[in-house]
This record gives C-alpha cells, sequence and structure tokens, in this order.
C-alpha cells in the first residue's frame, strides 16, 4: 500500500456519515430560499411583457392612421401660387403697367437641416449653401446674397414656404443653375410675377408703381400662418384700385419623394387673377403734354378732360420721375401738381364770378363799366389793372375777353360778404373731388367770409377788400388744375363733373352729374367773352386759336410769392358751340397766362381734339 492509499484510507467518513445504501447523498452546498423571488421576478416580467404588447396593440389600432399622415405630411410640401395683378391699360389698350411671368431662385431650408442642428448650425448651412450658390452663379448674385438677418428672420417665421435667394433671376443665371442643382441641395425655381413699365416715363403719378410686401390678409383657412409676399400698389392708380388688381393667390400641397421631387398633387387652391384696368389716359397725348414742360425745364401741371363723362384724358405734372422711381427721387417730382398743386386761380376765375353775380341779381348783361385803370378801394389802398391806360366802357362779354380787373372789383364788391360765400360751394372749391387719388389731392382753400373768419385771427372780418380781391382770384384761394377743370366745364357746359381716371365698364348706367342752372343771358355773354378772348384781336388768349374748331378760353395770371413771377393759368374747352373736351395749364413763376400757359394748352388740346375724332 502506497502513502496515497493509506491517507484514503486513514480520511474516510466515520460510518455516521456514510450514507445509506440506495438513499441520495446529501448537497454539500449551504441552503437559501431563492423561490418567492424567482416567482416575482418572472410576474413583473410578464407584466410588462403583456403592457408593452398592449402598448404596441393600441398603437397599431388607434394611432396608425395619425402616424401614417404624420410620415405623409414630412414627405408634403406646400407651394404658393401667386396671382396675376392686373394690367393697366390706357383708353386706347395700349399697356402701361403689366405682369410677366417671372423665376426665382429659393431654398428648402428642411433639405439641408439635421433636425439635431442648433439654430446657429442651421444658419452656418444656410449662409454656406448660399455663399457657394452665389459664387457659382457670379459676383452680383454673391453681393445681392440674403443678409443674416434675412435668414434669422425666415428661421423664425417658421414657415412651410421656401427663403427666397433671388428674385426675378435672369434666364442665364437660371440655366447655369439647372445644368448643376444637384450640386446645390434645396435650391429650387419658383414661378413669380414682376411688374413691367411700358412708357416708363409717362404718367407717373396717375399710374403709381408697386412694391413687393406681405398682404394684409389671405384666405387660405388652413394655413393661416402662411407667409408670402406680393406685388402691392404703392403710389396712385396702383394704390387706388389695389383689391381689384391683386387678385387671389392659390396653394399646392404636393406629395414627394425621398429626394423632395414632385411625386402628385394632394390639394390645390387655384390662383385668381386680377381684373385687367383701363384707365382713361391718352398715353401718347400724355407724352407730349409731359415733353411740352420738360423741353424748356418747367414745372407746372396740365389737365384735358372729357367735358361729358369727366374721364381725365391727360394729367401731366412737371418735374416728374421714372416708373419704378429711383431709389431717391427728386422730392418735387413726387408731387402730382395736377391734383395737389397750391396754386392762386387768378384772372381764370373770372367766369365763374360772373355767373355767380347774375344769379345773386348784381350784374345784368345790359350794363357797362368803366375801366380808368386801377380801382380804388380806399384813399390810400387800389387795385391796377392789366392795362394801365384802362379799358374804357366795358360789357361783360368784352371785360372777360380782355381780362379787365376793376370791372371785377367792381361786380366783387356787389356781391359783398354774402354772395361772395356763395362761389365756391357752386361748384366744390375748398373740397375734395374724390377722384380714385383722392388720397393725395389737395381740396384747396375756398375763400369766403366762413373761412376769414376762421383762419384769419389778427382780422377775422370779411371786407371790401377782400371781395375785390377775391373777385380777380387773389387773396387767400387755391385751386388745383383738377378742380379749375371741373370749374372750366360748370361755366361752359353747366355740368358739375367728378373727374375720373377709370373708363367705365360697358353697359354700366350713366354717369350721374349735378347741373347748374346759370341764367341764360349771363352764360351767354360769359361764353361769348371767352370766345373773343380767343378770337378777338384784344383777346388775352389769341394764342389758343385752332384750324378747324373754335375754342373758349380764359387767361389768368396770379400773383403769388412777392419778388417772382406770378403763376401763368390758362383754360379753355371745345368746341365752342357745344364743349366736348376742357384743358388746363399751369406754369408756375411763368409769368402772362396768354403768352406762356396758352401756347401750351394749344398743342396739348389739338391732339387731344384729334386723337378723340378717331374713337
Amino acid at each position: 500500500m502506497n502513502a496515497w492509499s493509506a491517507a484514503a484510507v486513514n480520511h474516510r467518513l466515520p460510518e455516521s456519515t456514510m450514507p445509506e445504501p440506495g438513499s441520495q447523498a446529501p448537497d454539500p452546498r449551504p441552503k437559501h430560499s431563492y423561490a418567492p423571488h424567482c416567482r416575482a421576478l418572472r410576474a413583473a416580467l410578464l407584466a410588462l411583457f403583456l403592457l408593452l404588447a398592449a402598448h404596441v396593440a393600441w398603437i397599431q389600432v388607434f394611432r396608425a392612421p395619425a402616424l401614417k399622415a404624420g410620415g405623409a405630411r414630412q414627405q408634403q410640401r406646400l407651394n404658393f401660387v401667386p396671382a396675376k395683378r392686373g394690367d393697366l391699360l390706357d383708353r386706347h389698350g395700349l399697356p402701361l403697367n403689366i405682369s410677366v411671368p417671372s423665376y426665382d431662385l429659393a431654398l428648402r431650408v428642411e433639405m439641408i437641416r439635421d433636425p439635431r442642428d442648433t439654430r446657429k448650425r442651421t444658419l452656418d448651412k444656410m449662409s454656406a449653401a448660399i455663399a457657394d450658390l452665389g459664387i457659382f452663379l457670379g459676383a452680383h448674385y454673391y453681393r445681392s446674397r440674403p443678409s443674416h438677418e434675412q435668414m434669422l428672420a425666415h428661421l423664425k417665421q417658421n414657415t412651410p414656404m421656401p427663403m427666397i435667394l433671388w428674385r426675378h433671376v435672369e434666364p442665364a443665371a437660371l440655366a447655369k443653375w439647372a445644368e448643376r442643382r444637384h450640386d446645390f441641395p434645396g435650391t429650387e425655381t419658383v414661378m413669380s410675377w414682376k411688374r413691367r413699365y411700358e412708357y416708363p416715363d409717362l404718367g407717373f403719378h396717375v399710374r403709381g408703381f408697386t412694391v413687393l410686401g406681405l398682404p394684409a390678409q389671405h384666405d387660405f383657412k388652413r394655413f393661416r400662418s402662411l407667409q408670402f409676399k406680393e406685388l402691392i400698389g404703392a403710389a396712385g392708380i396702383e394704390q387706388a384700385i389695389n383689391g381689384r388688381l391683386r387678385g387671389e393667390g392659390g396653394y399646392e400641397l404636393l406629395q414627394t419623394d425621398v429626394l423632395a421631387f414632385r411625386n402628385r398633387v394632394i390639394e390645390t387652391q387655384p390662383a385668381i387673377a386680377g381684373d385687367d384696368i383701363r384707365l382713361t389716359l391718352d398715353i401718347l397725348v400724355q407724352d407730349l403734354a409731359e415733353s411740352l414742360f420738360n423741353l424748356d425745364g418747367l414745372t407746372g401741371a396740365a389737365v384735358v378732360m372729357d367735358a361729358v363723362s369727366g374721364e381725365v384724358i391727360v394729367c401731366a405734372s412737371a418735374p416728374t420721375t421714372s416708373l419704378p422711381p429711383p431709389s431717391e427721387p427728386l422730392p418735387t417730382a413726387l408731387v402730382n401738381r395736377a391734383i395737389a398743386g397750391h396754386y392762386p386761380p387768378g384772372s381764370a376765375i373770372k367766369p365763374l364770378i360772373a355767373l355767380v353775380a347774375a344769379q345773386e341779381g348784381v350784374l345784368s348783361t345790359t350794363e357797362t363799366i368803366d375801366c380808368p385803370g386801377y380801382f380804388t378801394l380806399s384813399p390810400k389802398a387800389s387795385v391796377a389793372c392789366s392795362r394801365s391806360a384802362g379799358h374804357g366802357s366795358l360789357t361783360l362779354s368784352e371785360a372777360i375777353a380782355q381780362s379787365c380787373n376793376v370791372f371785377f372789383c367792381t361786380v366783387g364788391t356787389r356781391l359783398g360778404a354774402q354772395g361772395m360765400g356763395k362761389i365756391g360751394p357752386t361748384i366744390g372749391l375748398g373740397n375734395r373731388l374724390y377722384t380714385e387719388l383722392w388720397r393725395a389731392e389737395n381740396p384747396g382753400v375756398d375763400f369766403s367770409p366762413d373761412w376769414v373768419a376762421q383762419n384769419r385771427s389778427d382780422h377775422p372780418t370779411w371786407t371790401t377788400g377782400d371781395s375785390a380781391n377775391a373777385a380777380i382770384g387773389q387773396g387767400a384761394w387755391i385751386i388745383t388744375p383738377m378742380q379749375m377743370a371741373v370749374l372750366t366745364a360748370a361755366v361752359t357746359t353747366g355740368r358739375v363733373l367728378t373727374p375720373t381716371f377709370i373708363k367705365p365698364d360697358p353697359g354700366t348706367a350713366e354717369l350721374l352729374v349735378n347741373t347748374i342752372d346759370w341764367p341764360q343771358e349771363a352764360w351767354q355773354a360769359v361764353l361769348e367773352g371767352m370766345r373773343a378772348c380767343v378770337e378777338a384781336p384784344l383777346g388775352t388768349g389769341r394764342s389758343m386759336r385752332m384750324e378747324g374748331v373754335s375754342v373758349l378760353a380764359k387767361t389768368g395770371t396770379a400773383e403769388n410769392v412777392p419778388g417772382k413771377a406770378p403763376h401763368a393759368w390758362t383754360i379753355a374747352a371745345l368746341p365752342a358751340e357745344q364743349p366736348t373736351l376742357v384743358g388746363v395749364c399751369v406754369v408756375e413763376h411763368g409769368g402772362s397766362g396768354g403768352r406762356v400757359a396758352a401756347p401750351i394748352l394749344k398743342k396739348i388740346l389739338a391732339a387731344a381734339w384729334n386723337a378723340k375724332q378717331g374713337e
């Protein structure tokens, strides 16, 4: 027996610890109670599994449509469809302000942004992408790329619309981008409209212009937060009837693929084009009128109006500017002197004074008034006549033809405060005419006792001197050339018109016009005087003589600022037998109406008359 065997024998277990034959040997490991813990764990796992299964089932049954729609929305794109702004045409259909299709380059920010990006990271990506595209397109596009502030403003809007990078991109640049568009992810073209101005140097004040801005409201019920820019009228007719011109924009909700290409149209609202508007202007006669002022660098205005309908055929104001206006236009060029000029009427108002005096019974067509060359107001004050030696004894017709101040100072003092207070209200002087351009109109000043009482604090009482001055168109009178056109129509046709710049639609109701029942004998005397103003040897409006048509006219020389030449006026109507056109011309500090304003108005009226014969 070796040592290992002996050791084994010596270390045998005691008999008491030996298992009985056929019995299981005891487990030598320590005994612990695991059963309760295992059961709890299994129960918890089972509950968690059941809860998870229930949630999955709930999602599949109840949330699946919403999740599916959410996924679809991530592949949808909203496009704004701009409305075509209506065109402006002249009275003969010549295009003036028209809309032409154009294309912009835009960036879909969601195509280059990671959902985990911070705003700064997104701005950096936008800036880099836009700069790369600008460099590729050329220096002009790089320099005119959106600023950091514009990019930030777009992000803050949180709009589904793309960010417009460049508007009205040139065709060559668009073609260049199209060839390499895949190198500039997220960029796309957006169809738009731009305003093109034919005859850009003509009719600035009437036509007006547009700017790009946010509309006051839109009708997209499902997309109330949708923000987009469109052309908005900023001046003239463009502003006055912006609602008719702008139309209504539409939209397209598109389904796109993973590359953001269009698959199908989900929903659409078509754009509705704005109305095309025909103006009353004759742009070719307007061209002549403006060129006559520009030729000699004159400041002033000219108006030609249809004496039956009130349609404004010419509305020229000088100086003027072009369409669209330069970034820093001459301030004086922005004033429409035809409707906002501040001018005393001078002798051009005398026909109206005579008719109201006849209505009031203080002037007879059979009487004569002597003119010694001056009218005495007081021992220390007098009013000089245009002819210093005096006109002698004059009838009403002769006084109008020769523009005698003494005759009308006498008539004015006869009218007195009560009678002179009726001059302005007869045709609405001192009030806006409420044309389509009424916002820019100057109401003028009705020089009357009421005005004096309210505005002349140092001497609020009407005087004899006021009556004399008012009767010859001096004093506080302020009348615009357009108001003077209304006055001319009133004294030559008996109709008080409301001027209009928009041709009425065919079939519309006949224009309602106020009429004045002038005393017939006085009216005929006034018309004879206005005709003699043109045809008589001593008439002040001889420059208005025209071939083939007789003309009624009255000149005026209106003193204004001491030390400066007076304003030159001429008013006219033709044909004399039954006027269908009236015209007005005023030249600031032009001096004599007969020598300066009349030759200009003659050319304008002749062109308008010839054009009217062809209508």
